[in-house]
């Protein structure tokens, strides 16, 4: 690839080994050491070894390289609010694509190719803690627990369960009148870049 550049949304990859262990997310740059740089300078080993290449071969004459793009700093950058998806999740989930099942369903099948998805379910809580496995997550899930009657924002954050780890997750049991919620948090990270 000549030139580097960015993946926007969620449409960068991953690399995988002999096993998902093995698995990689990559960056949303695909400037993956590109003789042009993403930003556009080309004052680097391997765009100079190109140039010559190109010259020794066509007799193509060599013109001076450009000069590296002059770069700025923004400087102090101040945030000014926060929020957590579940502060704004009201905003940016339809309800009218809310898909109930028994069983989980995959992305796929509920028409969403990448992204987040967000499982929801109840369950009564017995003993100071359950465990949750989730043999083939893909890619990374976060998980969080509430009391089933309690505003959708008051979540409390249980752990993560990613498909390079494979661990179990223990999750505490809360004092509720209701049952309680258990909300898991799926985002599809990159898909494989098999070449």
């Amino acid at each position: 690839m000549a030139h580097g550049g960015t993946n926007f949304g969620f449409y960068n990859g991953a690399n995988t080994g002999q096993t998902e262990f093995e698995y990689k997310a990559d960056l949303t740059s695909y400037d993956y050491d590109a003789p042009i740089k993403e930003h556009g300078d080309v004052h680097n080993p391997k765009y100079k070894a190109l140039r010559r290449v190109i010259h020794e071969c066509t007799g193509t004459p060599l013109h001076p390289l450009p000069a590296d793009i002059e770069r700025a700093s923004y400087g102090l950058v101040k945030l000014q609010k926060v929020a957590s998806f579940f502060d704004i999740f009201d905003k940016i989930c339809d309800p009218l694509k809310v898909a109930v099942s028994e069983q989980p369903l995959s992305m796929e099948l509920t028409g969403q190719m990448f992204g987040f998805l967000l499982y929801v379910s109840e369950y009564q809580g017995k003993g100071p803690y359950s465990i949750l496995s989730i043999p083939k997550v893909h890619d990374r899930a976060q998980v969080f627990v509430s009391c089933s009657l309690d505003d959708v924002r008051n979540q409390i954050y249980a752990g993560v369960i990613e498909r390079w780890s494979s661990k179990t997750l223990q999750i505490p049991t809360l004092n509720c009148s209701s049952n309680i919620r258990l909300s898991i948090l799926v985002i599809v990270m990159n898909f494989f870049c098999k070449v």
